[in-house]
């Protein structure tokens, strides 16, 4: 029987193309969580922004945050892995090579960008609602760093290209969705973080089903029994899910229905 349900949210929960999230959503968390299935919300994103998107039911939900970097349950935060403070500032330093890559540094308080790009800081103040600090130098960082990130609107899949044939032997290089890409060390993971939450819940990978779209989804789709690639995935997401949907809200209201 179905005791958790975890969801991606760009691309997923939030259409391509889209920048808000189907208020509808509430509606199932809140539905799933009386018939005692548990909602878990798995982005990239940082947990704050999660928070916010979903507050109306914030409280009555899990996070994993930083793809699977972090998380929050029942109240309480866990750093679940981070990186190794040599290699993270050798990709910092190539990252910073490339003009149009804006790179991101993700710690348990904050992130970190470079000051003096207003439109960058605005974009993720204003638009993905991160608690961001611009700094002059990343040099300075002193708490642990969890995930590294960059947007590049210009040319996504080139620059993808050129820091994974960099890195791929020592950190994992995966699309994030909507221009971004991340850097997340091996064993940092959406599905690292789910286990994580199923065990702190006594519950199995057989009593969870999930939603992704994208490289970043991949562990946890093979970790669940059951999971669902989002239809306008690429075939390569595809083949490590066990289903295909339109969408997720239609498809947790025919598990509802399921539940009587």
């Amino acid at each position: 029987m179905i005791k958790l349900v975890a969801s991606d949210i760009d691309g997923t929960l939030i259409p391509e193309g889209s920048k808000k999230l189907n208020p509808e959503i509430y509606d199932i968390i809140l539905e799933l969580k009386k018939h005692g299935i548990h909602f878990v919300v798995a982005s990239g994103r940082q947990l704050q922004s999660q928070e916010l998107l979903f507050a109306p039911v914030a409280k009555d939900i899990s996070f994993i945050s930083e793809n699977g970097a972090m998380c929050m349950h029942e109240g309480q935060q866990y750093v679940i892995t981070e990186f190794d403070h040599d290699l993270a500032m050798r990709i910092i330093e190539e990252v910073d090579k490339m003009p149009d890559c804006k790179l991101t540094i993700s710690c348990p308080s904050t992130q970190y960008i470079k000051s003096g790009d207003e439109e960058f800081y605005n974009h993720m103040i204003s638009f993905l609602k991160y608690n961001t600090t611009a700094v002059d130098s990343f040099k300075n960082i002193t708490e642990p760093i969890v995930k590294i990130a960059f947007w590049n609107t210009q040319n996504t899949q080139a620059s993808y290209e050129h820091f994974k044939s960099l890195f791929e032997n020592e950190i994992n290089v995966a699309y994030g969705g909507n221009c971004w890409v991340d850097f997340i060390p091996f064993g940092s993971n959406k599905g690292t973080a789910l286990k994580f939450i199923l065990e702190k819940m006594n519950l199995t990978p057989a009593e969870a089903i999930c939603f992704g779209d994208q490289q970043n989804d991949i562990e946890m789709l093979e970790y669940t029994e059951t999971s669902y690639a989002m239809a306008h995935a690429k075939p390569e997401i595809h083949k490590h899910a066990t289903d295909i949907t339109e969408s997720v809200e239609k498809t947790l209201r025919e598990l509802i229905k399921t539940l009587g």
